[in-house]
């Protein structure tokens, strides 16, 4: 649940440039095609794919300037795969968005994956102290239930 929370609020900070650039149809484009991309993600357990996905979407980012501004979404996914070659094309459009768009955009961008890499690294902390603590429960009652039942035999 935490995963998707954080999604959508990466969504809705990249959405919150609407008020900064024009609106066409390449930035309407953008804005769906990562809302199905990173909503296809999270159902996704396949990591290889969801990199695959990721990839296109950073190289489609190259390629369109409105792809740039949704970038830090998909870093959740470069985040979560763990495959840091996809690195490459999204730093690519960085530095591409710097011909584009202003430095306050580049700024924007920046600070924006930034918290992407905060939200994952909680999420997945997260997890797996809930991981930790659901094995441990599980353990107890074990623990518990062969007492008792060594308790009955005595």
């Amino acid at each position: 649940m935490r995963s998707i929370l954080s999604r959508m609020f990466l969504l809705i900070i990249c959405f919150c440039t609407v008020f900064f650039i024009e609106i066409d149809t390449v930035f309407i484009l953008a804005f769906f095609s990562v809302f199905a991309l990173t909503s296809f993600n999270y159902y996704n357990d396949n990591r290889l794919f969801r990199g695959i996905l990721a990839a296109l979407f950073a190289v489609l980012a190259c390629l369109f300037p409105p792809f740039r501004l949704f970038l830090p979404v998909i870093s959740y996914d470069i985040f979560t795969t763990k495959y840091y070659l996809i690195w490459l094309p999204y730093c690519i459009g960085i530095l591409l968005a710097t011909e584009t768009y202003s430095t306050l955009h580049l700024m924007f961008l920046i600070i924006s994956t930034g918290i992407s890499g905060f939200l994952c690294f909680q999420t997945v902390s997260y997890d797996q102290l809930e991981q930790r603590f659901k094995k441990s429960r599980d353990d107890s009652i074990e623990l518990h239930l062969v007492l008792e039942e060594k308790n009955r035999s005595i």
